[in-house]
């Protein structure tokens, strides 16, 4: 086993090495606004499937148009396929970006980049019930509304009753 180049090598790069293929589907590319997405990829070849890092979609432009609710990443010696939940942020998105992948190639002693095809897809319209399901979703806060709210806080030490001397946290509960 040799080690990969540090030379050349992609600031993306996660570990992927060898002869990988890519693919991706969605059950459906019809969606309503507020409604999620399942994307599929799949890589495959005799590459390390099993050992790179899965892209984090999060990272790649274009996909701050998606909310990425969840992923699940199933494993084979020759096939790796990893399911993405997304939600399209707007009905003015029409297509899943590229997901990229940067694979060291051991045959031409570099780097490639493989990556799968844009999907076109459709968001209907608003939500059921008419509302914006993102509405104030990054809007920007202030210090005051991030902060959190203490109820119920006692800023005085309870007074000690007739049948406990309080001391300490919790003492006059009873």
């Amino acid at each position: 086993v040799v080690p990969v180049p540090e030379e050349g090598r992609p600031l993306d790069w996660t570990g992927a090495v060898g002869p990988v293929e890519v693919s991706r589907d969605a059950q459906r590319r019809d969606i309503d606004l507020g409604d999620s997405l399942e994307l599929s990829v799949r890589y495959s070849g005799s590459g390390n499937l099993e050992f790179f890092e899965a892209p984090k979609l999060e990272r790649i432009e274009g996909f701050e148009r998606f909310r990425v609710l969840a992923s699940t990443d199933e494993k084979t010696p020759f096939l790796r396929t990893i399911e993405y939940e997304l939600v399209p942020m707007g009905p003015d998105v029409t297509e899943v970006p590229p997901i990229p992948l940067s694979v060291f190639d051991p045959e031409a002693g570099s780097y490639v980049t493989i990556a799968t095809e844009p999907m076109a897809i459709r968001v209907n319209g608003a939500a059921a019930g008419g509302e914006d399901p993102f509405a104030g979703v990054g809007a920007s806060e202030t210090p005051e509304e991030r902060a959190p709210t203490l109820r119920d806080i006692q800023p005085r030490p309870i007074a000690a009753g007739p049948r406990s001397k309080a001391e300490g946290p919790g003492a006059g509960a009873g």
